[in-house]
C-alpha cells in the first residue's frame, strides 16, 4: 500500500499544479477559532465546507480574505489566523519584524523563515515542559517534549509539513493504569518505559500536499484525521495514534468529496513495559469516503462510509486493489471479491444560524434489521450511535465567550467485528469515540478570551457505560469478537457492570509569544464501577507549550 500511494502521488505531480495547500495540523484551540469565524460570517454562495479535518491552508486563507467580523473578539481571531497563515496571505497581513542575530524571528510567528517567490520555509522549535501533582500519588508527574516543526512549499505547487519530537512523561494515575493494563499510551503508538512508571516515545507526523487542479488536492503522509463538527466524533476522531494515509479532496460547486485510504495497526506484539516482542505488527486497511453538499449557504449535509479490512495470514494482512476505488458506497465490490470487511455508514450535518449559533449532529450505522427495530427486543445486531450538539459564539452578548453543549451515545457492540483486523480500532484503540461503545455521554464547554493573550476554558463531561467482568463481553470493548456476546436480545446501553464516569477540567493560558503558552490546568475525575467505592482523582499541572497543541486526556 505504501508503494501504491507513493507512486500515485508522484504520478499526479505536474508543472501545471495550482497554489500550495498543505493541511493545518489538528489543534483543539486553533480549530475553535476557525469555527467561530465561520459561524459568525455570511456564508457566501456555497458556504465553508469544513467537516473533514485537517482543513487545507488555502481554504482557511480564503475564509480569512472574505471575513468581515463585527466584534472585537472575532477580529482578534481573524488577525491571529492571518498571522498564522502569512505564507498564504502575503498581501493581507504584516508579520515582518527586526530579526534577532540577522536570521531568527524575521517573522514574529516563526523562529526561522524563508520567503521567496519560489520557496517558502518555516521552522519552529517544539517544546512542551510540564510538572504536575496528584494528591495521594507519590510519583511526580511531568512532561518533557523537545523537537522541531517544519513547513513550506516549493514553486507554489508542492507543500509539506512535519513535526518531530522526543518525549518523556509520567502522567496521572488513571493514565498510568491504562498503560499498565492495556500496554498502550492512549493516543500514541510504540513506547518504552522511562524510569519508574514513566514512558518514552517519539512523535513523528507529516505530509506532502499537491493541488493537481483548481479543485482537486492530493495529500499523503503520517498523521491523524477528524470527521465531524463536534468535540467528539462518532466515526473518525483524533484519539488513536497517527497513521499512514493518502487523501484526495475534491471541491466543486456546492460539493466536497473526500477520499481517505489508510493503513492502520490491527494487532501489536508487545511485552509488559512496551518493548517489541520480536515480531512485526499486523496491519489492516481503513478506507473512508465522505460526500458533503452545502444545501444552502448555511446548511451542510454529508453522507459517508468507512470500510475496515484486514485478512489475518502469515504476513499479517492483505491489501486488495478494490480498496483504491474512490467511488462511495462500494459494498457490492467488496462482496463480489469475497471480502469480509466491516462497513459502517452514516451522515452528519451542521446548521449555522444568526451568525451566533451552530447546531450539528452525526449518525453512525454499523448494522441493523428493520424488523428488529420495530420489535424493540434489544437485538444485539442493531448497532448504531449518534451525536447532537450546539456551539454558541459570543454567548449571551459577551464578546469572546463561547458555549458548547454535546450529547453522544452508541449501542453495545457498535464498531465491533469478528477480530481486531476488522474492528474500528487502530493500535488497540478506538478510531471513533474514546469510550468505545455501549455508552451515553454529555459534554459542556465554556471558553472565554477576555484579552488577546489570555484564554480560559472550563469543561465538564459525564458518561454512563458498561464494562466487562473477566471473560464476559457486554459490547464496550471493541477488541472482542462480537460472536462472544452475552445474549441475543435485551441489550441496552450501560449493560454489564454499570459505570459512572465524569471529569471537570479548568485551563487558563497566557500567550507569552506567538504560539508559546504558559498554561495552568486543573482536573477532577470521578469513576464508579457497579457498587464499588468511587475512585476520585485530582491533578494540577503547570506547563509551557510552544508550537505544540494542547492534548486532552478526557477518557
Amino acid at each position: 500500500m505504501q508503494k501504491a500511494i507513493l507512486i500515485f502521488v508522484l504520478a499526479m505531480v505536474s508543472a501545471n499544479s495550482w497554489g500550495q495547500s498543505s493541511l493545518i495540523p489538528l489543534n483543539e484551540d486553533l480549530y475553535h477559532q476557525i469555527d467561530r469565524l465561520v459561524i459568525s460570517q455570511p456564508h457566501g454562495k456555497y458556504g465553508f465546507q469544513g467537516v473533514a479535518r485537517p482543513y487545507s491552508r488555502s481554504q482557511v486563507a480564503e475564509l480569512i480574505r472574505g471575513a468581515s467580523p463585527q466584534s472585537t473578539s472575532l477580529k482578534r481571531n481573524r488577525d491571529f489566523l492571518a498571522q498564522q497563515l502569512w505564507d498564504n496571505l502575503d498581501t493581507l497581513v504584516e508579520v515582518d519584524r527586526a530579526p534577532i542575530a540577522k536570521y531568527f524571528f524575521r517573522k514574529k510567528t516563526d523562529f526561522y523563515s524563508v520567503n521567496t517567490d519560489h520557496f517558502k520555509l518555516r521552522v519552529n522549535s517544539v517544546v512542551h515542559l510540564g510538572a504536575g501533582l496528584s494528591p495521594g500519588d507519590t510519583a511526580r508527574m511531568f512532561h518533557n517534549t523537545r523537537g522541531v516543526e517544519v513547513m513550506g512549499d516549493i514553486d507554489g505547487k508542492v507543500s509539506f509539513y512535519t513535526i518531530m519530537a522526543d518525549n518523556q512523561a509520567r502522567w496521572a494515575p488513571y493514565v498510568r493504569n491504562t498503560i499498565d493494563s492495556m500496554l498502550i499510551i492512549p493516543g500514541q503508538g510504540f513506547w518504552k518505559p522511562f524510569r519508574t512508571s514513566g514512558v518514552d516515545y517519539f512523535l513523528a507526523r507529516g505530509h506532502i500536499a499537491v493541488p493537481v487542479s483548481k479543485h482537486i488536492t492530493l495529500s499523503g503522509g503520517h498523521d491523524r484525521q477528524f470527521i465531524g463538527h463536534g468535540y467528539r466524533s462518532m466515526i473518525w476522531s483524533d484519539f488513536s495514534p497517527p497513521h499512514l494515509f493518502f487523501r484526495a479532496d475534491t471541491r466543486v460547486w456546492k460539493v466536497r468529496y473526500t477520499n481517505l485510504f489508510t493503513q492502520m495497526v490491527a494487532d501489536i506484539n508487545t511485552t509488559p513495559g512496551g518493548t517489541l516482542g520480536g515480531l512485526p505488527f499486523s496491519n489492516k486497511q481503513v478506507v473512508f469516503h465522505h460526500l458533503t453538499v452545502n444545501l444552502t449557504p448555511n446548511f451542510q449535509g454529508s453522507v459517508f462510509e468507512l470500510v475496515v479490512n484486514g485478512d489475518a495470514d502469515s504476513l499479517g494482512s492483505r491489501f486488495g486493489l478494490n480498496y483504491l476505488n474512490p467511488i462511495i458506497f462500494y459494498r457490492a465490490l467488496e462482496q463480489q471479491g469475497g471480502s469480509s470487511g466491516n462497513v459502517l455508514l452514516g451522515a452528519d450535518f451542521k446548521w449555522d444560524l444568526w451568525k451566533r449559533l451552530r447546531i450539528y449532529g452525526q449518525f453512525i450505522l454499523d448494522e441493523f434489521l428493520f424488523s428488529e427495530l420495530q420489535a424493540q427486543r434489544g437485538w444485539w445486531g442493531n448497532k448504531y450511535g449518534a451525536q447532537l450538539g450546539m456551539k454558541y459564539v459570543d454567548a449571551f452578548g459577551v464578546p469572546g465567550m463561547d458555549l458548547q453543549l454535546e450529547a453522544n451515545w452508541a449501542r453495545p457492540y457498535t464498531y465491533t467485528h469478528l477480530s481486531t483486523f476488522t474492528a474500528a480500532t487502530h493500535y488497540w484503540q478506538p478510531i471513533a469515540h474514546p469510550l468505545g461503545a455501549n455508552f451515553q455521554e454529555g459534554i459542556a464547554i465554556i471558553r472565554y478570551q477576555p484579552h488577546p493573550k489570555w484564554q480560559l476554558i472550563a469543561k465538564g463531561i459525564g458518561a454512563i457505560y458498561g464494562t466487562d467482568t473477566t471473560g464476559s463481553n457486554w459490547g464496550t470493548n471493541l477488541l472482542l469478537n462480537y460472536d462472544t456476546r452475552e445474549r441475543q436480545f435485551d441489550n441496552e446501553i450501560g449493560q454489564g457492570v454499570r459505570t459512572l464516569w465524569g471529569m471537570g477540567e479548568f485551563r487558563v493560558n497566557y500567550m507569552i509569544w506567538h504560539q508559546c503558552f504558559l498554561e495552568f490546568r486543573g482536573m477532577a475525575r470521578y469513576l464508579q464501577k457497579g457498587n464499588q467505592e468511587p475512585d476520585l482523582q485530582y491533578n494540577a499541572w503547570l506547563q509551557l507549550r510552544w508550537s505544540i497543541p494542547y492534548r486532552p486526556q478526557d477518557y
